[in-house]
């Protein structure tokens, strides 16, 4: 039986039976009733709401709610899938799937982050995703997404402000960088950076990192921008917590470390304030880390 015409999420009963000239003649045998499937989800223009390294949210246009009587314009629930071998078709073979079910018609949003046994979703690799309406029995209609890979590169987790990128406790009180670090997206997807720094020498430092100088404390900021920039263009401080970069305004010079399309690199330069006096007799090292976030 070809299934034009029929409505979607919708339970259908068959009868079999054996033509006799102009007679019909129908067995005894009662065949299972059958559901087709549901509408397939409506997507919107950007699938993904949000990003990081180890979970994934997919957004859609929920289905619209409906009385009983009119199944067929609605959906039971939604589940979304994920897989780093496209569910079977590229090597390796055994990847595992990341799954996330809902049976809620209305809901609108999934999102992903841990399969069965663990195994934590790594966007630094390219993952598969389908997302499918799920009819009364179960059974889902998938959409296919775009494969997703949200991967960025550092050319250093270290910044340059003295010999082999350690911080020279002789420098001038406030000094900027002579190199940048470069950040590249190396993935498929636009991402915007969020940066963090800390001190990193070893075995310890007294050092921390603030918003101001002073006793073993420093200031540490950080600006993008293609070319050396002067002292009067750093705004944005770097610390513990993390602080995301925007179009304008935290850590946009030239460059802004926002919405960085795939292949696309920016320049990250320092300037440090060294703290009013320290008893550290060490060469002080200071580590920035930058993350993927979206979008």
């Amino acid at each position: 039986l070809a299934p034009q015409g029929l409505d979607p999420n919708t339970t259908y009963y068959l009868r079999v039976g054996a033509l006799y000239g102009q007679t019909t003649i129908y067995n005894n045998v009662t065949v299972l009733s059958t559901p087709t499937l549901a509408n397939p989800a409506q997507l919107g223009p950007s699938e993904f709401l949000a990003l990081a390294g180890s979970s994934a949210t997919v957004a859609w246009a929920a289905a619209p709610p409906s009385p009983p009587w009119a199944s067929s314009r609605t959906c039971e629930g939604y589940v979304l899938l994920a897989s780093s071998n496209n569910f079977g078709a590229l090597a390796p073979a055994g990847a595992p799937v990341f799954s996330s079910v809902t049976f809620t018609a209305l809901a609108s949003t999934l999102t992903l982050s841990q399969a069965a046994g663990g195994a934590e979703l790594d966007l630094s690799s390219t993952y598969y995703f389908r997302l499918g309406t799920l009819n009364w029995s179960g059974h889902p209609n998938f959409t296919t997404l775009p494969p997703l890979n949200f991967q960025i590169d550092q050319s250093t987790d270290e910044f340059s402000m003295g010999p082999l990128g350690l911080v020279d406790g002789n420098l001038y009180l406030s000094t900027v960088s002579v190199s940048s670090m470069v950040i590249t997206n190396t993935g498929n997807w636009p991402v915007t950076l969020e940066l963090s720094a800390s001190t990193a020498t070893l075995p310890s430092t007294p050092w921390t990192l603030s918003t101001f100088t002073g006793v073993e404390t420093a200031a540490l900021l950080g600006v993008f921008n293609a070319a050396p920039p002067p002292p009067a263009l750093f705004n944005t401080y770097l610390t513990g917590t993390p602080r995301t970069a925007q179009a304008s305004g935290n850590y946009s010079g030239g460059q802004s470390g926002y919405q960085i399309p795939p292949g696309g690199s920016v320049s990250l330069w320092f300037l440090l304030n060294l703290p009013t006096s320290t008893a550290s007799s060490l060469v002080e090292k200071i580590r920035v880390s930058a993350r993927a976030i979206y979008p």
